[in-house]
């Protein structure tokens, strides 16, 4: 799928969906119980639509109103078996994810067999083994061919608590560990986790179905086993999607500050981006509402605003922005700054740390004009260049790159195609209606 974009004068209200980054993991969860199960605020995406096609084939009982974001589950009639063979997985391999499921599967299957491999964006090389040692630790047998990946559960050591001391603070082996650690008898400590929002969401899930979770929030997180009083009936909402936050925000940025954002997210939980902001002379301007946002209980709706900031950078030092664990900036948001860059009275420095060759996609803008300058596998310079003209982008299958080139491409005067931007399908939902309703003039070109 190609894109054609042209700038306009944006202005409005963007309502945030759910992330889906806690959507996939609370789904995944959720084949631990045998009840009724209401989730609130997920978003409608390829990565969502994919995982409930799954269960419904293996016997789950599933209700998604994409409009309201309300997911209905019941798993009542999905009987246990000895082995699940996913036989064709299909564009499931395509969604790094599914090891989520694989791990609530284990749980109800004494084996569980994913014919092939999985990936995800093309982030560079994204090995599994901490998340299999994670599975081995908990009394998981992986045994991982190119062939397939096959799970075996397997009694654990005779231990009255298990500990799993990570090697990285992966944001989804934390949440395999979580979800495998749920499904047995023996407490378990997770220690160096990932201590993101939605590894939280997942946290604050499985408490609802019964399981002491403590240190949510922390790179410590200890989970004891269910005492018996899981309800028969389970209500629950993720948080809304900072990545989408961080989406039109910067869009505001880039086309004139009058775009405001709608959503559930803590202000707390946004502050690592609010810092980002601030490098390029914005701040964050909150306004609480008193009205409910997708029936997400216990959280009020905010909207934010982005306003130009006194506080400016010293123009001889380069400002650089990197990714950190929790609660700094993630990884996959780092691409949504880029094009803040391409405008900034000084160079910026962006450093992708964790993955080689994850910003050659910013190469890309040069056709534009920018100034881009790599300066190795994980580090590039980009400064403002001599003028901008409309380009033809070729896209990488990185969700947040092509959200980057897009973005970019709503301040060039005159049409910009992305070219193989089927990425964004996995990204927001109603991306395109959203974008439309703020005044931006999208088109998709199917070859």
């Amino acid at each position: 799928m190609d894109i054609k974009v042209n700038p306009k004068i944006l202005k409005g209200t963007v309502t945030v969906s759910g992330n889906k980054n806690a959507a996939l993991p609370v789904i995944a969860a959720s084949i631990l119980s045998s009840g009724k199960i209401t989730l609130y605020h997920i978003p409608d995406i390829l990565d969502v639509r994919l995982f409930l096609e799954f269960l419904e084939s293996i016997g789950a009982i599933v209700k998604f109103n994409p409009q309201q974001e309300i997911l209905e589950l019941d798993y009542s009639k999905l009987k246990n078996k000895e082995e699940l063979v996913i036989e064709n997985p299909g564009k499931l391999s395509k969604i790094r994810a599914v090891i989520l499921l694989l791990a609530g599967l284990i749980s109800r299957f004494k084996k569980v067999v994913f014919k092939g491999q999985f990936s995800g964006c093309t982030l560079g090389l994204r090995p599994l083994t901490v998340h299999f040692k994670n599975l081995e630790k908990l009394g998981v047998s992986v045994k991982n061919t190119p062939e397939a990946i096959e799970l075996s559960a397997a009694k654990l050591p005779d231990k009255k608590e298990i500990f799993i001391w990570q090697k990285e603070q992966s944001v989804t082996a934390t949440e395999v560990a979580m979800i495998v650690s749920a499904s047995f008898k023996v407490p378990t400590t997770i220690y160096n986790a990932a201590c993101e929002p939605h590894v939280q969401d997942l946290g604050l899930f499985l408490s609802k179905l019964g399981y002491k979770v403590e240190g949510l929030g922390t790179n410590q997180i200890r989970i004891s086993p269910d005492q018996g009083n899981t309800p028969h009936s389970i209500k629950f909402s993720i948080r809304s999607d900072h990545h989408e936050i961080v989406t039109f925000l910067a869009l505001s940025a880039l086309t004139g500050q009058n775009i405001e954002v709608k959503h559930t997210l803590e202000p707390q939980l946004f502050t690592p981006f609010v810092q980002a902001f601030e490098i390029f002379g914005y701040g964050v301007r909150t306004t609480p509402l008193n009205e409910p946002l997708f029936n997400r209980p216990g959280f009020k709706t905010q909207i934010y605003k982005l306003e130009k900031s006194p506080k400016s950078v010293n123009p001889a030092i380069y400002p650089t922005i990197k990714p950190h664990p929790w609660p700094g900036i993630p990884v996959d948001t780092l691409p949504l700054f880029i094009p803040l860059a391409a405008y900034h009275t000084t160079p910026v420095l962006f450093h992708n740390w964790m993955y080689d060759g994850a910003l050659f996609w910013s190469l890309e803008l040069r056709k534009a004009g920018v100034n881009v300058l790599m300066l190795d596998p994980h580090r590039v310079l980009v400064a403002r260049g001599p003028y901008y003209t409309p380009a033809t982008f070729e896209a990488p299958y990185i969700i947040r790159a092509t959200i980057a080139l897009l973005i970019f491409a709503t301040t060039l005067k005159g049409t910009s195609i992305i070219k193989n931007a089927d990425s964004l399908k996995r990204a927001h939902p109603n991306f395109q209606e959203k974008l439309r309703k703020i005044g931006v003039e999208y088109e998709e070109i199917t070859s």
